[in-house]
């Protein structure tokens, strides 16, 4: 999926592991557009996330998170 698909009503939920983060990313209605895991590092987030327009993001995140 590019990014040039989503659209303002598009939700990327995020789960923040230790290693690796799992995103999901949902279309206005619900549907699966994407799934993916990412290093949980600040650089792997950025290379993601910056080529996109302003987005939705719901992050999970535990105690082992921070």
């Amino acid at each position: 999926m590019t990014q040039s698909t989503m659209t303002d009503k598009t939700t990327i939920g995020i789960d923040l592991g230790d290693k690796k983060s799992h995103i999901c990313v949902l279309s206005g209605d619900g549907e699966v557009l994407e799934r993916a895991e990412v290093p949980t590092t600040m650089a792997a987030m950025r290379r993601r996330f910056e080529q996109g327009e302003s987005l939705r993001i719901a992050i999970e995140a535990g105690g082992q998170s921070c």
